[in-house]
């Protein structure tokens, strides 16, 4: 039911971490008249489009791909061939951050390919190697397949610590993510502490450390330790963003969870009021729409029920009007606002939420999905509430089986460590 800080991570410190790890390269229209490309230099995002502008950023780096691969084909020596997986693992990167997870594994695999192939005493190697490395170990970690985010982590530091760029402390940050998710927390936190000593003052890695070590306070559930390194990230994030930033909002989004598990629900509240004005006010519906789902289940357990129910419907309604009318976080949204009738014994009201949210589960989801399973035991509740015993029992049934089937296939096709994890439920 909770919506906390998972989607914040992908949005806020995703769109962060490209900023960290990106390899911005001159494109071909800067070569010498003979397709030999100049040394590349680090550029800001901010000297290329605005940091939140991915799309065009993509587009951009998409149409430069496209022609140094034409400069390879020319002329296919290591040069033209370095350059062209630099913004290879740009468009990668890109990929990763917009969520076309797929697609940003092949093109940072294809890249990596080409670098690893180059002879190591080639100039600007292990530092792209180590970026594209780095982006495929985020990759594969959101795709769950944590035995390769973990090799590929270990080769960007690698590569990072021999390019001497002071990037192979964030990777060691995204490994400790990465320890945290596979519950190996004496190796997370170990991790972040080393990558926090080693950080350079006001850095953008210190802001990382602090928001890494702060959500992995939180998931142990040592809230007050959370909130310590929370604060830590937010006044370095002001003094380097500004208090009207993208990169504060998020970290202002992690303390309202936190806030919220410390059962300080008035904070929390204030926090999140705060986040999600910032999201309207800056025309994200999907982080606004983030933000007003976790307002609502403050609102729930504050037992401000009328709240709850707008907070919900404006999540909703934001979702919808963006077209994002197949999002699994819309469900979320609708799925909470039927518990929240149900929890109310507004049967009616519950059962056209639940069955709108089932309909669309179907469709977009499947049968096997975990918000299926969620909404038809929300319909199901309904059911027994009403006294229609049979349809309960049907959906039950319905609930049961899909669940089952749901485990088998994760025992059938996952990693061991997710096998591991579903024997043990």
């Amino acid at each position: 039911m909770e919506f906390f800080a998972t989607d914040m991570d992908s949005r806020c410190w995703g769109q962060q971490r490209l900023l960290l790890s990106m390899v911005i390269v001159f494109t071909l229209a800067s070569c010498g008249e003979k397709g030999e490309p100049n040394m590349p230099r680090a550029v800001p995002v901010s000297e290329t489009l605005p940091a939140t502008d991915y799309e065009a950023l993509l587009t951009q780096f998409e149409q430069d791909l496209m022609a140094a691969q034409e400069a390879v084909a020319a002329d296919p020596v290591d040069a033209t061939r370095f350059q062209a997986a630099q913004i290879q693992t740009n468009v990668g990167l890109c990929l990763d951050v917009l969520g076309r997870r797929d697609e940003s594994i092949a093109q940072l695999a294809a890249a990596a390919d080409v670098l690893r192939a180059l002879p190591d005493t080639f100039a600007g190697k292990a530092d792209t190697l180590g970026a594209c490395a780095d982006g495929l170990g985020l990759a594969y970690h959101g795709a769950g397949e944590h035995e390769l985010a973990m090799e590929r982590f270990a080769e960007a530091i690698e590569h990072r610590i021999a390019a001497n760029n002071g990037m192979a402390t964030v990777s060691k940050i995204h490994l400790g993510n990465l320890y945290v998710s596979m519950t190996r927390y004496s190796q997370a936190r170990a991790l972040l502490s080393e990558a926090l000593n080693e950080a350079p003052t006001d850095s953008e890695a210190v802001i990382l450390c602090h928001s890494a070590l702060g959500r992995f306070f939180h998931t142990i559930g040592s809230y007050a330790e959370a909130l310590d390194h929370h604060g830590e990230a937010e006044g370095a994030a002001i003094g380097m963003w500004g208090e009207d930033s993208e990169q504060v909002a998020g970290i202002r989004s992690d303390q309202a969870s936190a806030l919220f598990r410390s059962g300080r629900l008035d904070e929390a509240r204030d926090r999140y009021v705060a986040v999600s004005g910032y999201y309207e006010e800056h025309g994200d519906a999907a982080g606004a729409a983030a933000i007003l789902n976790n307002l609502a289940n403050v609102d729930m357990q504050r037992g401000d029920v009328e709240a709850a129910a707008a907070h919900f419907q404006q999540a909703i309604d934001l979702r919808m009007d963006a077209g994002k009318t197949t999002d699994p976080e819309l469900l979320t949204s609708l799925s909470g606002l039927g518990y929240l009738h149900l929890s109310n014994r507004n049967l009616e009201e519950a059962k056209a939420v639940f069955e709108e949210a089932e309909r669309r589960a179907l469709e977009h989801l499947g049968e096997q999905n975990p918000l299926t399973i969620e909404i038809r035991q929300g319909l199901g509740s309904i059911a027994l509430a009403k006294g229609d015993l049979g349809a309960a029992m049907m959906r039950a049934d319905q609930a049961f089986s899909s669940a089952r089937d749901l485990m088998r296939q994760a025992l059938e096709s996952g990693t061991e460590e997710q096998q591991i994890a579903y024997r043990k439920k």
